[in-house]
């Protein structure tokens, strides 16, 4: 298994597994750019209940989301930093296809070379 799997492999499991077993994805819609878009800024929403909705649709499944929450982590919101980086971990652990794994992989280990997230050994 490969450094990168493995980190991505603790990092799920640390971060919460248990989580993700209750947000299981329904089927998977297409979104637009633009819609993704507008989720990512949901993340940092004064309205709870949008800001967990956006959470959990972000992290179903689509990879093409992975270069906005990426730069969500990097925002200067402690909130939407913290969603963007649960919606990655849902995205790793539902990942539909290998893609998104390695997309995710890859964001996440840009993330902790950049000292955003801890490394893990």
């Amino acid at each position: 298994m490969s450094s990168c799997l493995r980190g991505v492999v603790l990092f799920l499991m640390v971060g919460g597994l248990l989580a993700a077993e209750e947000a299981k994805p329904q089927a998977n819609q297409e979104r637009t750019p633009a819609e993704l878009e507008a989720l990512v800024r949901q993340l940092d929403s004064d309205d709870f209940a949008l800001r967990e909705a956006a959470t959990a649709a972000l992290g179903k499944g689509d990879v093409r989301a992975v270069p906005l929450l990426e730069k969500a982590v990097n925002s200067g919101s402690p909130e939407a930093a913290w969603r963007a980086l649960s919606s990655l971990e849902l995205l790793g652990m539902q990942g539909s296809d290998e893609a998104t794994v390695v997309a995710v992989c890859e964001a996440l280990t840009r993330l902790t070379e950049s000292g955003k997230i801890p490394a893990t050994n």
